[in-house]
């Protein structure tokens, strides 16, 4: 690549600022410092120069690649068909500030880089690394970490992909998802081989969405739970609609490792591990509605969690739980089994089947393998069958129910 005249335009002390027609734009920075440019010209603004100057274009997709440390003291707002190459770049927060604003734009693709909240100088928990609202964003291995806020807080991405990002040592959650409004939702948005751990709160959020999948996604040590996916008023559209989790893990989070709960409608996972948590997944609905309705959960192993291994509480309908393995839990409190339905008055069409529910500890922990509790359950649609495990627990099933078919 050579460089263009257009560069003079900005003074080059301490930057390089490379044009190139058929590459875009390179910028280069060599200083150690990574913030001055030119007197009052901070490498912030040179990086937006050259976002707005590709985004005015709007012939095609504009391409800038920056190179070295970059401290970034005021939001960068991103423009339509703008692909930001990050990968020999480090983004360091220089100011109370959001580093990245996707500004209600299309077509933005990141590569790479390391996002770097520097915390410990920088401590407002408003304060993240990739903000805003966006269609067709996406982002690809990318690193946050350090932000007294959150990683990523997307309030209304949609048709938009994540993948291969990690999130760690937020404040905050590592991942959020959450328009707070009914008409203005994230919808459709793919994580890929996303890493989310040693967070504040919660390793993946996600609120008002819809249509939202997670593939091969990792949340451990998180300080509350690994998912929370979480929804709002009954008679009030603030749902989430549609989440799917395939071949997920969630461990080591303080409190659940999936936590489902008040307002959705259809959520899935399938061969999922949850283990080391407070409870390997919760679903709560409301006292008052039907509040969650849909869940299913297909394959997978929740096992050495302090509480239940998989718990349903309140206002919950059509679930599904087939295939799945619930082992050694109850480790930390008294009382939990291995699929707990608690509260169960407004619970109905409930499938359990091809459970294998086990304790093979040489201090068995785990009670039961499957509990509905001392309530008569008739006539609410329940079917049971399949269930296997070794006897080492003190009931395989407690339930009063006319369709329960049982193997020990």
């Amino acid at each position: 690549m050579t460089e263009n005249a257009n560069a003079a335009e900005i003074p080059s002390k301490g930057v390089r600022y490379v044009i190139n027609s058929s590459e875009g734009i390179t910028i280069m920075m060599d200083q150690n410092n990574g913030r001055l440019v030119y007197k009052d010209i901070l490498a912030d603004k040179v990086i937006q120069r050259a976002i707005n100057t590709l985004g005015n274009e709007r012939a095609s997709v504009g391409i800038i690649k920056l190179k070295g440390t970059f401290i970034i003291s005021k939001t960068i707002k991103l423009d339509n068909n703008i692909n930001l190459d990050l990968s020999e770049a480090n983004l360091v927060l220089g100011g109370n500030i959001n580093m990245f604003n996707l500004n209600g734009k299309k077509d933005i693709t990141i590569i790479g880089g390391n996002f770097d909240g520097n915390k410990v100088k920088y401590n407002s928990e408003y304060w993240s690394g990739i903000v805003g609202q966006g269609t067709r964003v996406t982002i690809d291995g990318t690193v946050f970490h350090d932000f007294h806020g959150k990683g990523i807080y997307g309030s209304w991405l949609s048709n938009s992909t994540i993948k291969n990002v990690r999130s760690y040592n937020n404040d905050q959650d590592g991942i959020m998802l959450d328009s707070g409004l009914r008409r203005n939702t994230n919808e459709n948005v793919r994580f890929m081989n996303c890493y989310s751990w040693s967070n504040g709160r919660k390793g993946f959020n996600i609120g008002i969405a819809k249509q939202i999948s997670f593939v091969s996604c990792v949340s451990y040590n998180n300080k509350e739970d690994g998912w929370n996916i979480e929804g709002g008023t009954p008679g009030v559209d603030y749902y989430w609609y549609d989440i799917n989790l395939i071949d997920c893990k969630s461990y080591g989070n303080g409190d659940c490792g999936y936590r489902i709960q008040m307002g959705g409608r259809r959520i899935t996972l399938i061969n999922c591990d949850s283990f080391g948590n407070g409870s390997g997944a919760f679903v709560r609905g409301r006292d008052d509605a039907w509040n969650i309705d849909g869940v299913t959960i297909l394959g997978g192993n929740y096992y050495s969690n302090s509480r239940s291994g998989i718990r349903f509480s309140y206002g919950v309908q059509h679930v599904n739980v087939t295939g799945v393995s619930i082992f050694n839990n109850n480790q930390g409190e008294a009382g939990y089994n291995g699929i707990d339905f608690k509260n169960t008055s407004n619970l109905a069409h409930v499938v359990v089947s091809n459970v294998r529910a086990f304790d093979d500890q040489k201090i068995h922990k785990q009670m039961r393998g499957v509990d509905f509790g001392t309530s008569n359950l008739n006539g609410q649609n329940i079917l049971v069958s399949n269930l296997t495990g070794n006897g080492n627990i003190i009931e395989l099933f407690r339930g009063i129910i006319t369709k329960a078919y049982i193997i020990q």
